[in-house]
Protein backbone atom coordinates (compact mmCIF):
# COMPACT_ATOMS: atom_id res chain seq x y z
CA UNK A 1 0.00 0.00 0.00
CA UNK A 2 1.42 3.13 -0.77
CA UNK A 3 1.44 6.10 1.86
CA UNK A 4 -0.91 8.98 0.99
CA UNK A 5 0.62 12.06 -0.54
CA UNK A 6 1.62 14.47 1.93
CA UNK A 7 -0.93 16.95 2.31
CA UNK A 8 -0.13 21.31 2.73
CA UNK A 9 -3.41 21.97 4.68
CA UNK A 10 -2.39 26.05 3.52
CA UNK A 11 -2.70 24.57 -0.28
CA UNK A 12 -5.49 21.90 -0.39
CA UNK A 13 -7.85 24.01 2.25
CA UNK A 14 -8.51 26.79 0.15
CA UNK A 15 -8.77 24.60 -3.28
CA UNK A 16 -11.33 21.87 -0.79
CA UNK A 17 -13.60 25.07 0.35
CA UNK A 18 -13.49 26.78 -3.27
CA UNK A 19 -14.71 23.50 -4.61
CA UNK A 20 -17.60 22.99 -1.67
CA UNK A 21 -18.55 26.85 -2.04
CA UNK A 22 -18.92 26.00 -6.00
CA UNK A 23 -21.16 22.92 -5.39
CA UNK A 24 -23.05 25.24 -2.99
CA UNK A 25 -24.07 27.95 -5.67
CA UNK A 26 -24.69 24.85 -8.36
CA UNK A 27 -26.83 22.96 -6.24
CA UNK A 28 -28.82 26.89 -5.32
CA UNK A 29 -29.38 27.74 -8.59
CA UNK A 30 -30.54 23.90 -9.42
CA UNK A 31 -33.10 24.41 -6.81
CA UNK A 32 -33.93 27.55 -7.64
CA UNK A 33 -34.61 26.16 -10.87
CA UNK A 34 -36.49 23.18 -9.64
CA UNK A 35 -38.74 25.41 -7.57
CA UNK A 36 -39.64 27.40 -11.22
CA UNK A 37 -40.23 24.16 -12.39
CA UNK A 38 -42.58 22.81 -9.98
CA UNK A 39 -44.82 26.58 -9.93
CA UNK A 40 -45.14 26.07 -14.25
CA UNK A 41 -46.40 22.43 -13.37
CA UNK A 42 -48.76 23.56 -10.72
CA UNK A 43 -50.00 26.38 -12.80
CA UNK A 44 -50.16 24.53 -16.08
CA UNK A 45 -48.13 27.17 -17.90
CA UNK A 46 -47.03 25.12 -20.78
CA UNK A 47 -45.27 28.16 -22.47
CA UNK A 48 -42.74 28.62 -18.92
CA UNK A 49 -42.21 24.76 -19.22
CA UNK A 50 -41.26 25.27 -22.67
CA UNK A 51 -38.84 27.49 -21.49
CA UNK A 52 -37.47 26.22 -18.29
CA UNK A 53 -36.74 22.65 -19.41
CA UNK A 54 -34.03 23.12 -22.19
CA UNK A 55 -31.46 23.89 -19.11
CA UNK A 56 -31.97 20.83 -17.21
CA UNK A 57 -28.94 18.91 -18.68
CA UNK A 58 -26.84 22.29 -18.35
CA UNK A 59 -28.05 22.73 -14.69
CA UNK A 60 -27.04 18.90 -13.93
CA UNK A 61 -23.65 18.98 -15.57
CA UNK A 62 -23.25 22.35 -13.88
CA UNK A 63 -23.53 20.09 -10.54
CA UNK A 64 -21.66 16.82 -12.01
CA UNK A 65 -18.54 18.78 -12.40
CA UNK A 66 -17.71 19.92 -8.81
CA UNK A 67 -19.16 16.30 -7.91
CA UNK A 68 -16.14 15.16 -10.13
CA UNK A 69 -13.27 17.07 -9.50
CA UNK A 70 -13.77 16.46 -6.09
CA UNK A 71 -14.19 12.46 -6.56
CA UNK A 72 -10.63 13.26 -8.44
CA UNK A 73 -9.08 15.36 -5.68
CA UNK A 74 -10.00 12.21 -2.89
CA UNK A 75 -7.96 9.97 -5.37
CA UNK A 76 -5.24 12.04 -5.99
CA UNK A 77 -4.64 12.92 -2.22
CA UNK A 78 -5.36 8.93 -1.60
CA UNK A 79 -8.47 9.67 0.68
CA UNK A 80 -11.46 7.18 0.42
CA UNK A 81 -13.58 10.24 1.50
CA UNK A 82 -14.23 13.41 2.37
CA UNK A 83 -13.99 12.63 6.49
CA UNK A 84 -10.90 11.17 6.17
CA UNK A 85 -9.71 14.16 4.15
CA UNK A 86 -10.99 16.45 7.02
CA UNK A 87 -9.23 14.77 9.64
CA UNK A 88 -6.46 14.90 7.49
CA UNK A 89 -6.32 18.31 7.48
CA UNK A 90 -7.59 18.51 11.15
CA UNK A 91 -10.99 19.23 10.48
CA UNK A 92 -10.48 23.11 9.62
CA UNK A 93 -14.27 24.91 10.92
CA UNK A 94 -14.95 26.80 7.45
CA UNK A 95 -14.29 23.59 5.79
CA UNK A 96 -16.82 21.73 8.10
CA UNK A 97 -19.27 24.73 8.43
CA UNK A 98 -19.28 24.70 4.11
CA UNK A 99 -19.71 21.03 4.00
CA UNK A 100 -22.71 21.11 6.63
CA UNK A 101 -24.26 23.82 4.34
CA UNK A 102 -24.16 21.63 0.93
CA UNK A 103 -25.27 18.79 2.84
CA UNK A 104 -28.31 20.84 3.78
CA UNK A 105 -28.54 22.14 0.38
CA UNK A 106 -28.35 18.48 -0.71
CA UNK A 107 -31.60 17.64 1.43
CA UNK A 108 -33.55 20.41 0.14
CA UNK A 109 -32.51 19.41 -3.30
CA UNK A 110 -33.64 15.74 -2.69
CA UNK A 111 -36.98 17.13 -0.97
CA UNK A 112 -37.22 19.84 -3.83
CA UNK A 113 -37.39 16.76 -6.48
CA UNK A 114 -39.52 14.30 -4.71
CA UNK A 115 -42.23 17.28 -4.57
CA UNK A 116 -41.87 17.75 -8.14
CA UNK A 117 -42.11 14.02 -8.75
CA UNK A 118 -45.26 14.07 -6.96
CA UNK A 119 -46.60 16.73 -8.22
CA UNK A 120 -46.01 15.39 -11.80
CA UNK A 121 -47.74 12.02 -11.16
CA UNK A 122 -50.79 13.55 -9.51
CA UNK A 123 -50.94 16.14 -12.56
CA UNK A 124 -50.64 13.02 -15.13
CA UNK A 125 -53.20 11.11 -12.95
CA UNK A 126 -55.48 13.93 -13.39
CA UNK A 127 -54.98 14.22 -16.90
CA UNK A 128 -55.44 10.28 -17.58
CA UNK A 129 -58.81 10.85 -15.50
CA UNK A 130 -59.87 13.70 -17.87
CA UNK A 131 -59.60 11.69 -20.65
CA UNK A 132 -60.88 8.64 -19.56
CA UNK A 133 -64.17 10.70 -18.99
CA UNK A 134 -64.29 12.51 -21.82
CA UNK A 135 -63.52 9.23 -23.45
CA UNK A 136 -66.43 7.57 -22.01
CA UNK A 137 -63.78 4.55 -20.68
CA UNK A 138 -64.47 5.72 -16.87
CA UNK A 139 -65.60 2.38 -15.60
CA UNK A 140 -64.90 3.17 -11.75
CA UNK A 141 -68.03 2.11 -9.24
CA UNK A 142 -67.20 5.74 -7.77
CA UNK A 143 -68.21 7.67 -10.53
CA UNK A 144 -71.27 9.10 -10.96
CA UNK A 145 -73.24 11.83 -12.66
CA UNK A 146 -76.07 14.35 -11.52
CA UNK A 147 -79.28 12.77 -12.29
CA UNK A 148 -81.70 15.80 -14.18
CA UNK A 149 -83.18 16.19 -10.64
CA UNK A 150 -79.87 16.97 -8.55
CA UNK A 151 -79.06 13.87 -7.32
CA UNK A 152 -76.57 11.61 -7.65
CA UNK A 153 -76.68 9.10 -10.52
CA UNK A 154 -74.23 6.06 -11.12
CA UNK A 155 -75.21 5.17 -14.69
CA UNK A 156 -74.76 1.10 -15.26
CA UNK A 157 -73.46 1.92 -18.59
CA UNK A 158 -71.32 3.68 -20.27
CA UNK A 159 -71.80 7.21 -21.49
CA UNK A 160 -69.48 9.46 -23.33
CA UNK A 161 -69.80 13.33 -21.32
CA UNK A 162 -71.05 14.51 -25.57
CA UNK A 163 -74.22 12.79 -24.52
CA UNK A 164 -74.33 13.16 -21.30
Amino acid sequence: MTPAPRIDPAELTPRLQALLERLDRRIDDYLDYLQQLHAAIRDNDASRLEQLLPHAPALQQAIDEPLQERERLLDELGADGLDSLFRRLGNPAELLHTRKRVEQQLERLRRQLMSNDLLLRKSRQRLRQSIGILAGHFDSPQASAYSRDGGLSNASHRRSLARA
